[in-house]
């Protein structure tokens, strides 16, 4: 025989996937009518068994055939849905956060398979697309179509959620260069309200938004020392002079008159 089936897992999936299965592996192996019941009743499992014995009582199992075991099953685990209730389910539905666009699609076909839209059932998921997307960018430009179709709503959204990812592939986290990250970093804080400062003083121009090989004071002279890199108030000889203040000078003097 082709393929395999197991017992059925109401955790696994659900009933009517499970019957689908069913009935594919029937045809693949040309299962007789007549031989149908006696496979399915060993292969779906001690529970299911046990269920329909109860369902079909005062009858017994044996009589029943394959079409109306699975009409008795299906009435138990799959009973009709309201169509309201799904529709509702339907128009609810918006994109979760983390969720691809082709999940999201996925999802919506789904939940549109008891919702009886008939011919309009491409329309309603591609309304659903573009009002659930949630992602301005991708909405803008769906909205943006004058006679947008389903494929084409589903290739748009695809397109530009792949750019997205690509383009962050690319930059990566570490691409950013020290100084481009930590001034990023600033600026995230400094638009935050933080009061305190991500950088250390600059030693060339004394600021603290920035760090010393990112000054924009760097190439300028300095009009005490003439020396290149750095501003007056941030010279070192400045620093120095202040040093040598009038008690400095008092100091020298008087020894020189010892002397």
């Amino acid at each position: 025989m082709f393929g395999k089936l197991a017992e059925y897992d109401q955790a696994v999936e659900t009933w009517s996937e499970y019957v689908e299965r069913v009935n594919c592996f029937f045809d693949a192996n040309d299962v007789k009518d007549e031989k149908k019941a006696s496979i399915f009743l060993t292969i779906v499992g001690p529970v299911v068994y046990k269920l329909l014995r109860s369902l079909v009582a005062p009858a017994t199992v044996k009589e029943k055939t394959f079409t109306q075991i699975i009409d008795v099953l299906n009435t138990h685990y799959s009973p009709a849905p309201s169509e309201i209730v799904e529709r509702f389910r339907f128009n609810s539905r918006a994109r979760q956060a983390g969720e691809s666009v082709a999940t999201f699609v996925s999802e919506l076909r789904r939940l549109s398979e008891v919702c009886n839209f008939g011919d309009t059932l491409d329309t309603m998921i591609r309304d659903r697309i573009v009002c659930g997307i949630q992602n301005p960018e991708i909405q803008r430009r769906l909205l943006s179509e004058k006679d947008l179709k389903l494929q084409s709503a589903i290739d748009i959204a695809v397109s530009m959620e792949t750019a997205v990812k690509n383009s962050l592939e690319l930059q990566g986290a570490d691409s950013l260069a020290p100084t481009a990250a930590v001034h990023k970093a600033f600026h995230q804080q400094k638009r935050s309200g933080a009061p305190k400062s991500v950088f250390k003083e600059c030693i060339r121009c004394g600021s603290s938004d920035h760090m010393p090989k990112a000054c924009p004071h760097k190439d300028k002279k300095c009009y005490l020392c003439n020396t290149v890199g750095h501003l007056a108030k941030k010279c070192l000889k400045k620093s120095s002079k202040r040093t040598q203040g009038p008690c400095h000078r008092v100091q020298a003097v008087s020894v020189k008159y010892r002397k």
